[in-house]
């Protein structure tokens, strides 16, 4: 539906594909074709100079990576897993390609041809996509910090009360919210399959990454080799979560304003932007509008997200991470 609707948009704006900027193709294909040429060139030399022992290192080291690649399927239901979708593929693709149908004919109504309107809503879609996915994995891995603490909380109980690492974590895992819980569980389910508990569980540190949860387990790979006691290890874990949230909360208390200031600032000089665009007369919308004129508005929204991302990175940092 994706790859069909940009000919259609294009048929129904009355966009002729032949009068389509050529250079533009010229200079993308030009640009592409030496890119992968230098880098082929590059790879080429690179291989010519290595030893042996180099060379089959290499070699090693690109068929481990050959087996751990994931298939294309994978890789979207890992994503959709991070914010917490773990439903069919196929409202997700209908919702995107409605989703990038809406962008084209917004950018037709602006008065762009209907192929170059197809083309340009590619990447705002994309980063659409992206700043969308971004917004709900952060959540999802805040949520899943907050709840690893009562996970500890729970799980000491159930150790303190005699029962074992893995039957405490299965009493104690249908009691938690999402996303720990299905996480938890898919886990948990593995391990019927003869997986170990702690690979089950790396899984899980791979799609929310958390101090606490590399100390949960290190503490159950201490536990499992040297005994010990872990419900003290868990207290202390989560003594020392439950510092961090104090700390973060404070963090992005000290930053609330200096964000105000910066999205506010943000969005004035993006309505000063658009009411230039929209309220220029003809001969301002016609260099606006052009070739020259859509390559400098490309690269000036391509700088606008590159500092937008980048402030975001700094206030994520500045904020902490748990």
């Amino acid at each position: 539906m994706i790859i069909a609707a940009p000919a259609a948009l294009a048929a129904a704006a009355g966009g002729d594909l032949g009068t389509f900027n050529l250079p533009l193709l010229a200079a993308l294909s030009a640009a592409g074709s030496m890119y992968f040429l230098v880098s082929w060139l590059t790879a080429r030399k690179a291989f010519k100079t290595m030893t042996r022992v180099e060379r089959s290192q290499a070699k090693r080291d690109a068929d481990i990576s050959r087996a751990r690649r994931r298939r294309p399927g994978q890789v979207i239901d890992d994503m959709l897993h991070e914010i917490g979708y773990r439903g069919d593929r196929a409202p997700v693709a209908v919702g995107t390609s409605a989703t990038y149908l809406t962008v084209v004919l917004v950018a037709i109504a602006l008065g762009l041809n209907g192929l170059v309107a197809a083309t340009v809503s590619v990447p705002l879609l994309v980063g659409l996509l992206y700043g969308v996915r971004m917004l709900f994995r952060n959540r999802q891995k805040l949520a899943f910090a907050f709840q690893l603490k009562q996970l500890f909380d729970l799980l000491r109980g159930q150790l303190e009360a005699g029962y074992g690492t893995q039957r405490a974590l299965e009493m104690v895992t249908p009691n938690l919210p999402n996303p720990l819980r299905d996480e938890f569980q898919e886990a948990l389910d593995s391990t019927r399959a003869n997986k170990d508990l702690l690979d089950a569980l790396d899984e899980v540190r791979q799609r929310f990454p958390s101090r606490g949860f590399d100390l949960f387990l290190a503490a159950l790979e201490v536990d499992r080799e040297q005994g010990g006691s872990l419900s003290a290890t868990l207290k202390r874990a989560s003594e020392m979560l439950q510092r961090e949230f104090d700390l973060n909360h404070h963090a992005h208390s000290q930053l609330a304003s200096a964000k105000q200031t910066f999205w506010g600032v943000l969005s004035i000089l993006l309505g000063i932007a658009g009411y230039q665009l929209s309220s220029g007369d003809a001969t301002q919308q016609e260099a606006y509008f052009s070739f020259g004129g859509w390559m400098v508005l490309i690269v000036g929204a391509a700088l606008v997200a590159s500092g937008v991302y980048r402030a975001t990175r700094l206030f994520r940092s500045a904020g902490g991470n748990l």
